[in-house]
């Protein structure tokens, strides 16, 4: 085989058609990446990801994988030259491995070549790309190769026209990628659907390209390839061999039985980043601690679309992952809330499902006739424990995602949005928090969606500071945010005592603040340090808030009133550069995995002291192109004007918010305190301290006016539609400062947004698209030059 191997390959490459094959597959991937627009260019995708190539290629290599595979039998059978390799002392299936693995490692060398899109990637990004994932990607790739390949072989040996050969092996991959999706789009019922993707060659790639290898879909693979594999040697040994009918019934046979039973007993790896699809250590334990079984009411039932059908037999998969480790089990009762015997009832089940906060969506579907029909669906279940209820909403609404993108997305936070739902229903005793009042902190409304999302874990109170620190030791921690006026020298002491204590700390406070008037009036304000009389005080634990004010390239967006049209005003969207999307440094559990934040008017803060016994760790960054701003430095929105050069914006990932955990030194220690009797404690207990330079992470905005008005989510941008990760970030803080910080690794395991860099998708791209369509080519015929002449001047020599 080893001859023919080499022989095979040889040819390939001694030919210019090889080269031109290769290179215009090249060439064609890269145009469509980073040059042509549209929904595979990487670049106006923004995200640090190649799931454009992953989408883009299986279409491409439909073409390119016949065109390299027709002349593999065909051109023998041409010639004549069929008869004599079939005569020689050579087993035909050696024949048909080498011309097999020939093209298969040809197709790999072209694959190889798309790794300068990974550099690429790589180096326009700064949070990096799913190396996970990326690796689930190229293994998709090579196993639908393969096929391709397999079935490419198999339709050369049918004829001696390679064109013939070309059309055959591009009809079958296709009908084998594309034939059951579209068969299956027939169907209405989700489960047929379901059942009928399941048996293309899409179903498998998709799955593998999320970054899980799948026992099942390697399987499916290698089984199509050993079918067409088997299959050629069959149709060239069918006329000697009468027998071998029932043979390859047999083999056949025995590929449907091992495929059957590889999906009952199968392995599943999660390759991604945080194993964002692999069931955690944190959930089996949680639910084996339940005492009780478990009741799950499934409210999304009955005749359903493949995109909902899909998302409930997700559920179910999660739900029969959770009860293998369930001591008590758990009951799964499937309800359909449509079905009433009249459309009076059944409009009450809808009012008495909504009453209940499980609000139904109306979705409409047309049928083959072109008949639209509308029905109520309800993504939801119940949780029940111990007499306890907790609703939980299986799709994830997100505006900015297409409906497929919300499906995935719905399908990955599963494991979270349910043992989620199972702590709430086995936490009898809450623990307690507070927001600390009486200095012009932010009011109720403003942090309105943080103490929801805070009270579904905490007791969430609101109170001001007392003479006694021993008041707030039942507090697992205390949030500061946003304090206008300073602290006097005995509140201070109250909360320095309490973390003396092994209390936790957390401030959200401004470095500078503007005049809010005069910025409204005028459209600019001189800054001013926040005096707020804590220096000293988080200088003695190892931190300072620096009196600057951030500028930075990347940021959100304001409209502005740019002109008059008629009656109406225009208004243009234009970069608020003192508005920054803050970097999470992702080697904090409390910052991995989420998406930047929103914030505004931020400043930066710089770690001090030694910090003996103490662990500092950096959460929150500006980008690689920030500036600073001194003050009394004027606010304006003349700055919209300004163009974002990076000689201006020359500060990189400067550090905004930071964690201190560990052992602190009391700010009082060696200080008389006249007020308090007791002894003052002046060396904590292992205590933690969490310190940003903007109090606006935490703030949320309002929409509407009087009884109209309502809270936007927390780190909703309204300019551009985009929901942030304020809200992870404040849950995932408050978590780790109470001490749970166990279960910041089931939310860090929802992923992230990985962007690419504004500034280098803006000044760089004509780079990164000369790199990325010219040096392949390079590569390519580089190595062809080099084997070319490698082979002239061994043959010369003889």
């Amino acid at each position: 085989m080893k001859y023919l191997l080499r022989k095979e390959i040889a040819l390939f490459f001694s030919s210019a058609m090889g080269y031109v094959i290769v290179a215009v597959w090249l060439l064609a991937v890269s145009l469509m990446l980073w040059v042509f627009g549209g929904d595979y260019n990487i670049p106006d995708s923004g995200y640090a990801s190649l799931r454009p190539f992953f989408s883009l290629a299986p279409i491409l290599l439909l073409l390119f994988v016949p065109a390299v595979t027709m002349r593999s039998f065909a051109e023998e059978k041409r010639l004549g030259t069929m008869e004599l390799l079939l005569f020689r002392p050579i087993r035909l299936s050696t024949i048909v491995l080498s011309k097999f693995l020939s093209a298969f490692l040809l197709m790999l060398m072209a694959l190889l070549l798309t790794w300068v899109y990974v550099f690429s990637v790589q180096m326009m990004s700064s949070s990096g790309m799913d190396m996970g994932e990326l690796a689930g990607g190229y293994i998709a790739l090579i196993g639908l190769i393969a096929t391709f390949v397999s079935i490419g072989v198999f339709a050369s040996s049918l004829t001696s026209n390679q064109l013939v050969a070309f059309l055959v092996a591009a009809f079958l991959s296709f009908a084998g990628f594309f034939g059951f999706d579209l068969l299956a789009s027939l169907y209405s019922d989700g489960a047929m659907h379901n059942m009928l993707s399941a048996m293309g060659m899409n179903e498998h790639y998709r799955s593998l390209i999320r970054g899980v290898v799948d026992s099942r879909d390697i399987i499916y693979f290698l089984t199509l390839c050993t079918f067409f594999i088997g299959l050629t040697i069959a149709v060239n040994t069918l006329r000697k061999d009468k027998k071998l009918w029932r043979n390859t019934v047999v083999v056949l046979s025995g590929l449907v039985l091992f495929n059957v039973f590889s999906a009952f007993v199968y392995i599943r790896i999660d390759l991604t980043e945080g194993k964002r699809y692999t069931l955690s250590l944190q959930s089996r334990d949680l639910v084996k601690g339940l005492d009780k079984p478990l009741e799950v009411l499934l409210y999304l039932n009955g005749d359903l679309n493949p995109a909902f059908d899909r998302l409930r037999t997700a559920t179910l998969d999660v739900l029969e992952e959770l009860s293998q480790y369930a001591t008590h089990g758990i009951v799964l009762r499937e309800v359909n809330p449509a079905i009433a015997p009249d459309e009076a009832t059944r409009q009450k089940n809808y009012l008495k499902m909504d009453e209940r906060g499980i609000k139904g969506i109306s979705v409409n579907e047309r049928d083959r006739e072109g008949k639209v029909s509308s029905k109520i669906v309800f993504p939801w279940l119940e949780l029940v424990y111990d007499g306890d209820t907790v609703p939980v909403e299986l799709l994830k609404k997100n505006i900015n995602l297409s409906s497929q993108e919300v499906l995935n997305a719905s399908v990955a936070d599963l494991e979270y949005g349910l043992t989620d739902a199972v702590r709430l229903l086995t936490m009898r005793e809450p623990s307690r928090i507070a927001f600390i009042e009486g200095h012009g902190e932010w009011s109720e409304p403003y942090v309105y969606e943080a103490t929801n999302l805070l009270s579904r874990y905490y007791h969430v109170d609101r109170g001001t500071l007392s003479a006694d620190p021993a008041e707030l030791y039942p507090y697992k921690a205390l949030i500061i945010a946003s304090p206008q006026t300073a602290f006097t020298e005995e509140e201070k002491f109250v909360l320095d005592q309490y973390l003396m204590h092994g209390g936790s700390l957390f401030f959200l406070l401004d470095g500078v603040k503007i005049s809010e008037e005069e910025f409204a009036e005028t459209g600019e304000s001189p800054t001013l340090k926040n005096e707020l009389n804590l220096d000293d005080m988080l200088f003695t634990y190892g931190v300072r808030i620096n009196p600057v004010t951030v500028q930075d390239m990347n940021c959100t967006p304001i409209r502005l009133a740019s002109s008059q049209v008629g009656a109406k005003e225009a208004y243009s969207t234009v970069p608020w550069y003192f508005a920054p999307l803050l970097e999470p440094v992702y080697d904090s559990s409390i910052t991995r995995n989420i998406s930047p934040l929103k914030s505004e008017l931020v400043s930066t803060i710089t770690w001090v002291g030694e910090g003996e016994g103490q662990k500092k760790t950096t959460l929150l960054t500006t980008s690689p192109n920030a500036h600073l701003l001194p003050v009394p430095e004027m606010v304006s929105l003349r700055y919209v004007e300004m163009p974002a050069e990076p000689s201006y914006f020359n500060e990189s990932l400067l550090p905004v918010a930071g964690l201190i955990e560990g052992q602190f030194t009391s700010v009082f220690r060696n200080r008389p305190v006249s007020w308090y009797a007791e002894k003052v404690k002046e060396v904590s207990e292992p205590a933690r301290i969490i310190v940003c330079a903007s109090s606006s992470l935490i703030k949320n905005d309002w929409k509407g006016q009087g009884n109209q008005s309502m809270p936007l989510p927390l780190g909703y941008e309204p300019v551009t539609g985009e929901q942030l990760g304020n809200a992870d970030f404040i849950v995932n803080a408050v978590n780790y400062l109470a001490g749970n910080e166990s279960w910041l690794n089931l939310r860090a395991r929802n992923s992230r947004l990985r962007l690419l860099n504004k500034q280098e998708v803006t000044t760089g791209l004509y780079k990164w698209q000369l790199v990325n369509v010219l040096l392949p080519l390079c590569i390519l015929f580089a190595g062809g030059g080099l084997f070319i002449w490698s082979r002239r001047r061994k043959y010369h020599r003889r």
